[in-house]
């Protein structure tokens, strides 16, 4: 028997909500990312990506939407942190679009070059804003943490920001990607 349209719409808020928690819950796990130590890799995106693989791109973004919520009260650098969260993981979901029915080999391939991509792109433009435009004191904190990490001073700081940036996204894509369709594929087996 089948849930009726209610039973969904219920099942589906259910769900948004209880991931949106789990979320905030794996975001405790926290590794900073050495060069730019106020970049952190969290586990806060994995169920957010699982959820979105398993039922549709529409509940994990509507899940996404509820950690930043929960991040707005709850974390650090309000609300800038948790809009940058909330960017990366939406641009992570574009890059999920081509394995939305399908978690092949060639497309979670391709769908981890186009997250990859997208996440990549708009993060550094929304680095790039926070960095430059509304907190320029970040440009010499980033600049000393890149001073030290590679024992010499940046001949053009923004570019080395803007290309550890990029690099962070990518390894952090990796992290949140690639553990997500694993349990998307035991989910989805089940």
């Amino acid at each position: 028997m089948r849930p009726s349209c209610g039973g969904v719409r219920k099942l589906a808020i259910a769900q948004v909500a209880s991931i949106g928690a789990l979320a905030y819950v794996m975001s405790f796990v926290k590794i900073p990312f050495p060069p730019l130590p106020y970049l952190v890799f969290d586990l806060g995106e994995i169920p957010v990506i699982t959820l979105a693989l398993t039922s549709s791109l529409q509940v994990g973004l509507a899940a996404s939407i509820v950690y930043y919520g929960i991040l707005n009260i709850t974390g650090g650098f309000v609300p800038i942190g948790p809009l940058m969260k909330l960017i990366a993981l939406a641009s992570l979901l574009v890059g999920l679009y081509p394995i939305r029915s399908s978690l092949s080999r060639g497309r979670v391939a391709a769908s981890f070059a186009l997250a990859s991509t997208a996440r990549i792109s708009i993060m550094t433009v929304a680095n790039y804003v926070v960095i430059v435009i509304l907190f320029p004191g970040f440009l010499s904190l980033a600049t000393k943490s890149l001073s030290v990490f590679l024992n010499q001073r940046p001949l053009d700081p923004i570019l080395l920001v803007m290309i550890f940036t990029a690099f962070f996204n990518l390894i952090h894509t990796v992290i949140s990607f690639f553990p997500s369709i694993a349990a998307a594929r035991l989910i989805r087996r089940r």
